[in-house]
């Protein structure tokens, strides 16, 4: 009996405990310092994603953002042709501006994205409009100096314009999964209208204003649109500073830990291969358009903005095909980049107008594949809580390549006297990009040997980081 009495006591105070500690909540403890420690783990758990809602307007401030940052960058066609008649330098000297922006934005990528870990979207988006806008509005103190302009248009300039990238893409992949692509696709749409839309828009303004005006006018629309679509921009998930300090060490570890992927350098190789080849198109064509008799310095931004609207297509489209699950994200990606590749080498034998404007259309939609594919390239790589990480260093390669590109071109210009070599290496560094994700694409295919056992040690990496994270937070 008195066992029997001892049994069904027993049964009565676990009946008690799992009423007050049900299984599915975080464990019951009677020390205070696991308590706190446990319900600090519960605080940055991720969240269900929406998937809808409130996304699509963190979507419409994405585009807005995307709009003027790359509308800007993108203009570093019509800013060279403007600096060339101005300051009156070598075509390399000037191709420096617009390169190093390009530069300077990519690389700072590196910078904004342990700032976005620690301080979320918002601010780090807001502080680099306010500096991109600074860079330049103090432009115009330059005086037959280039060098005024590297300081200002860009390395302030490219620098304020990298910071506030990097949160445009996180937000957006923090609000949606299963409809990621279609809405990352969306919202780097806004690449292809600012391409579109600003340089049309230099070109008619400094047909009214001198170029320093012309640049203040630029910088007060970076910040004000940057200042709204940072308002817009609501967290979706409470951030722990407490936890995010303990974590820290461990979280830095393993993020550089993903330069040791074959498959994400890889990718750095090819991000650095085709900017290398993009920014060389996007400095020269203007000029190439003008040499080649088919345009005149008036009209020929119209060559951009034909690269401009059919890359905004290409976006959305890209998006949208790769949300079908039967699609390959990363041969997509693979296939588009060569194809930029090809229209790039046709540009200099183009000897109409047509024909030009066609080469443009294929290039601007086949090059939107980088906007549009690539964080849900970097994600399938490495992982969701690693994509801005991830795209900080790949946006170093970027910058890299997006430095160089410029100024080689230049370079060949001034030797050759023509631009049709320029584009000739453009076009083979563009296909080469493409042709290197051979190898992303054999470690993420379902079928052979290679892509499930990187998905198993993919596996592996994840439940030692949470396990970790767990031992970190939680003392025993």
């Amino acid at each position: 009996m008195e066992r029997i009495k001892s049994w069904v006591v027993g049964l009565a105070r676990q009946g008690r405990r799992q009423r007050h500690c049900p299984a599915e909540t975080t464990p019951c403890t009677n020390d205070p310092s696991q308590a706190k420690a446990q319900q600090e783990l519960t605080e940055i758990a991720p969240q269900s994603k929406p998937d809808g809602g409130y996304g699509w307007v963190i979507v419409f401030a994405s585009f807005l953002a995307h709009v003027v940052i790359y509308g800007v960058s993108w203009s570093v066609g019509i800013f060279n042709v403007i600096f060339l008649a101005e300051f009156q330098q070598s075509k390399t000297a000037t191709a420096w501006v617009g390169s190093l922006l390009n530069a300077m934005m990519f690389s700072s990528g590196v910078i904004s994205s342990p700032l976005v870990q620690r301080y979320g979207c918002r601010p780090v988006l807001l502080s680099g409009g306010v500096m991109a806008s600074a860079g330049i509005a103090l432009s115009v103190l330059a005086h037959q100096q280039l060098y005024v302009l590297y300081l200002t248009f860009s390395l302030l300039g490219g620098i304020g314009l990298g910071l506030a990238y990097i949160p445009t893409v996180v937000i957006v992949s923090e609000y949606f999964e299963q409809r990621r692509t279609i809405a990352l696709g969306l919202a780097v749409s806004g690449v292809g209208l600012g391409g579109f839309v600003f340089p049309p828009v230099i070109r008619a303004l400094m047909e009214v204003y001198t170029w320093r005006m012309v640049l203040l006018i630029i910088a007060s629309i970076v910040l004000g649109t940057l200042t709204v679509c940072g308002a817009l921009m609501k967290p979706i998930e409470k951030r722990n500073a407490s936890a995010f300090q303990k974590g820290y060490l461990i979280e830095l570890k393993e993020n550089l830990g993903i330069m040791k992927s074959v498959p994400f350098l890889t990718l750095c190789s090819n991000n650095f291969l085709y900017c290398f080849g993009l920014v060389i198109v996007y400095v020269h064509l203007g000029a190439l358009a003008i040499s080649s008799g088919l345009f005149s310095e008036t009209n020929s931004g119209l060559i951009f903005s034909i690269v401009g609207v059919s890359n905004l297509v290409g976006r959305v489209l890209h998006g949208v095909v790769c949300h079908f699950p039967r699609m390959t994200t990363i041969l997509v990606y693979m296939v588009s980049s060569v194809g930029s590749g090809i229209a790039t080498l046709l540009m200099p034998a183009s000897n109409s107008v047509i024909a030009l404007c066609v080469c443009a259309s294929v290039f601007g939609f086949c090059s939107s594949c980088l906007g549009a594919l690539l964080p849900d390239i970097i994600i399938r790589l490495v992982g969701d809580q690693r994509l801005g990480i991830g795209y900080g260093f790949l946006l170093l390669f970027e910058g890299a390549g997006s430095m160089l590109g410029g100024p080689v071109a230049g370079m060949l210009f001034d030797y050759m006297l023509v631009y049709d070599y320029s584009f000739y290496l453009s076009g083979v560094l563009l296909m080469a990009a493409g042709l290197v994700m051979v190898v992303p694409w054999q470690y993420t295919s379902p079928c052979g040997r290679v892509g499930r056992a990187y998905r198993a040690e993919q596996a592996e990496d994840r439940g030692s980081a949470t396990q970790a994270e767990h031992a970190e937070l939680v003392p025993v």
